[in-house]
């Protein structure tokens, strides 16, 4: 979370890749979003995503329930700011080895 943080604040996505599996299709849209607005001239003013409680279901497999901070998003340079609320969610992450360490290998919004 703390990469994704830096990521929605700097539009830096570096690190948040760096932990990212090449093949992770369900990954991409999160990164994608934040690389399109700041391309574009946007920027993000947010406290960013909290993870609440966690839990490891199996082996590399977590359960996390994430409080998305609210904040304002500004789609691209001259548009209108879109100010969204605070909002609760629990996701799925799966993860792999890789290169001594563990990288994203999937999220799945559950609810």
């Amino acid at each position: 979370m703390q990469e994704r943080n830096r990521a929605l604040t700097s539009g830096d996505t570096t690190a948040l890749r760096g932990l990212t599996a090449d093949k992770c299709g369900s990954c991409e849209p999160y990164i994608d979003l934040i690389e399109d607005v700041y391309a574009a001239g946007g920027s993000y003013e947010t406290t960013g995503w909290t993870v609440d409680n966690a839990k490891e279901l199996e082996d590399l497999e977590v359960t996390a329930a994430i409080t998305m901070g609210a904040g304002v998003m500004i789609a691209a340079s001259g548009t209108a700011p879109d100010k969204y609320e605070e909002d609760k969610a629990i996701f799925r992450f799966k993860v792999k080895p890789f290169e001594g360490g563990l990288v994203v290998s999937y999220i799945g919004l559950i609810r």
